[in-house]
């Protein structure tokens, strides 16, 4: 029988990669809280049609990557059921169905898993996790603002270098590779109208004018089917010299898209925060309007190679009225993928301040003689409690022998053994301190122990509960 294996695509997150994971988040969420931002948890099942809605059937993400549940009873359901490929269109859903676009506006924070078939590769999974904001009912330049710098911060605490293109950020660690907040404006809805058209006529005559230079085929296919700003994310090489030559969104800007797309530049100057300019950046869902911004950082593959996207975000103001919302919710937000965060995190070993909680203390029962056995289960279950109680994280062997010496061996040679046996294993577990309870430890009552720390072979014999409490705390302190 074959051994069972996970599903393509999919990773095993064991102990270490969920400290990483849940650092991230917690760095996150205590800032999200700081910039007032409450959490929400949408369902990781969703109708078909919020996606079909608000990406549109013949998105990339609808037509090609997105997950369908079906099972035997599904012909039950009134409507299909995927997995959420992604998290904003769910979150605006429950908003509209929760009627809290009367209590607008809303801040919320959410991190979870997201679904898409794509080719599995180096920080691209078919589940993967994302981390992001949606700031629901703000309008002003004021919110995109706010927007960017919790981004902005949440990248420096991580430990990115957030101090950009500026000449003197040159000199900083090789470790900390530097960030850059790449910025562009997709003008009002008019103007990305405008400003489609425009880019179609010029595809189109691309195409005419070099018929030796086929375009990809998703290229090809995006001009076909209307989804023309989608074609300036295209990362295939034969693209690329159509991209370069490609109209910029600037041309097509409004006089009062303009003065906002420029207020919004000053503002983050204002700010500290540094910035690119980037016409090609856009966001090819039609509900997205105005601010569009991505933080990335090289590609170290090949110097040609475009950067990577750590986070990427951008104002959707339409997107309500995708969903049948009685007026528009203005809206900004974004979201980073935690996985391309990890590998970043580690590609440049970057120090990830994990925290500086202690390892948990362990617990060897000292287990000689059947007389006593029974005594010495029961105080290192009670050592264990007393102190949890104190807030310290305790782990209790389990794996001694009823018997660890034989008939031969002295008592004294006897309690070395396990004593030994307990050390290895308390360093298995990546113990400072290790706490032992034998029969002495025992008649001395509930709590006592005798301690040992690990990292220096310092022994304190026969301690009682407070003062067993008091040497961890000191020793985890220092």
């Amino acid at each position: 029988m074959r051994v069972l294996r996970k599903v393509r695509g999919t990773v095993d997150l064991l102990p270490d990669a969920c400290r990483v994971h849940n650092y991230i988040y917690a760095v996150g969420k205590q800032l999200a809280e700081l910039y007032g931002y409450e959490e929400i948890k949408t369902p990781y099942l969703e109708s078909k049609d919020t996606f079909v809605r608000t990406l549109g059937k013949s998105s990339d993400i609808v037509s090609k990557e997105m997950f369908e549940v079906s099972n035997s009873n599904a012909k039950k359901e009134k409507a299909a059921i995927c997995l959420r490929p992604e998290n904003t269109a769910g979150i605006m859903r429950a908003v509209l169905e929760n009627g809290l676009q009367q209590k607008l506006p809303q801040r919320y924070f959410y991190q979870g898993p997201m679904f898409r078939y794509e080719r599995p590769q180096r920080g691209r999974q078919r589940q993967f996790t994302q981390l992001g904001i949606e700031s629901i009912g703000t309008f002003g330049i004021s919110a995109d603002a706010e927007s960017i710098q919790l981004a902005a911060e949440f990248l420096k605490q991580l430990g990115f270098n957030l101090q950009f293109h500026a000449v003197e950020s040159l000199e900083t660690t090789l470790q900390s590779p530097t960030v850059e907040l790449r910025l562009n404006t997709l003008g009002s809805a008019e103007c990305r109208e405008v400003y489609s058209n425009y880019l179609e006529e010029y595809l189109n005559e691309w195409m005419l004018q070099n018929p030796n230079n086929p375009l990809s085929f998703d290229t090809f296919s995006r001009i076909k089917e209307g989804r023309v700003l989608r074609v300036l994310d295209s990362k295939a090489p034969e693209d690329q010299a159509c991209i370069n030559g490609a109209p910029s969104v600037q041309d097509s800007l409004s006089t009062e898209s303009r003065e906002r797309f420029h207020a919004l530049c000053e503002l983050l100057q204002q700010l500290g925060i540094s910035y690119i300019l980037d016409n090609r950046l856009v966001r090819g869902l039609d509900y997205y309007n105005h601010t569009a911004f991505e933080f990335t950082v090289d590609n170290d593959q090949t110097q040609a190679s475009r950067p990577i996207a750590l986070l990427a975000g951008g104002r959707y103001d339409m997107l309500a009225s995708t969903m049948n919302a009685k007026h528009p919710i203005p809206a900004i937000g974004w979201a980073a993928g935690v996985e391309r965060l990890v590998i970043e995190l580690d590609h440049h070993h970057m120090k990830t301040s994990l925290g500086n909680d202690p390892s948990p203390v362990f617990i060897v029962p000292l287990l000689s003689s059947p007389v006593h056995d029974k005594i010495v289960r029961l105080r290192v279950l009670e050592c264990a409690t007393l102190l949890r109680a104190a807030g310290i994280s305790s782990i209790v062997s389990h794996n001694q022998n009823d018997r660890d010496a034989s008939a031969t061996k002295s008592k004294t040679k006897s309690r070395q053994s396990i004593i030994r046996k307990g050390i290895k294993e308390a360093e298995k577990a990546k113990a400072q301190i290790a706490c032992f309870v034998g029969e002495e430890e025992a008649e001395r009552g509930a709590g006592c122990a005798s301690l040992k720390n690990l990292s220096n072979g310092e022994l304190f014999s026969n301690l009682t509960s407070s003062e067993l409490i008091s040497k961890i705390q000191a020793l985890q302190i220092g």
